[in-house]
């Protein structure tokens, strides 16, 4: 009897999913969030830029600096400047990308413009992958919650 009651209460109670958190420590540049990350296996600063639709990488960073002239000829302009699709590994923290779409396009300007050298932004693909993207800036650091 007791055993029916238990497991009468056990299928009862409601089921709780829990989040699946990640944490990123960020440093900022002008204002800008910076998150120290890997694209194919090498280190590398990202910009958390929420206004990005897409997540950009550098030619350099992508490893598609020698191939870029022949990319250029199917690349497309963005409000931005030229840009071409490319797939790279991206690593932020504990969390891994393999083989992920990206845009590839010269972030020289953007570096200059903040005084340190960027090699991508971080945008909205990738973000909305999570439910919650909580900055805390008291801890420096990024949570990236599913």
């Amino acid at each position: 009897m007791i055993r029916r009651l238990l497991l009468v209460l056990f299928l009862a109670a409601p089921f709780q999913v829990h989040a699946q958190t990640f944490r990123v420590p960020f440093h900022s540049a002008g204002g800008m969030i910076l998150l120290d990350a890997q694209v194919n296996g090498k280190p590398a600063v990202l910009l958390l830029d929420t206004g990005a639709d897409f997540t950009l990488i550098s030619p350099e960073a992508s490893g598609l600096a020698a191939k870029l002239g022949a990319l250029k000829a199917t690349n497309t302009t963005g409000a931005n400047g030229e840009y071409v699709k490319g797939r790279a590994d991206l690593r932020l923290a504990e969390r891994h990308w393999i083989d992920r779409t990206v845009l590839v396009m010269d972030l020289s300007e953007a570096s200059k413009r903040l005084g340190t050298k960027i090699d991508g932004f971080i945008g909205q693909d990738l973000l909305r992958e999570f439910s919650v993207v909580r900055i805390d800036y008291k801890a420096g650091q990024i949570e990236f919650e599913k």
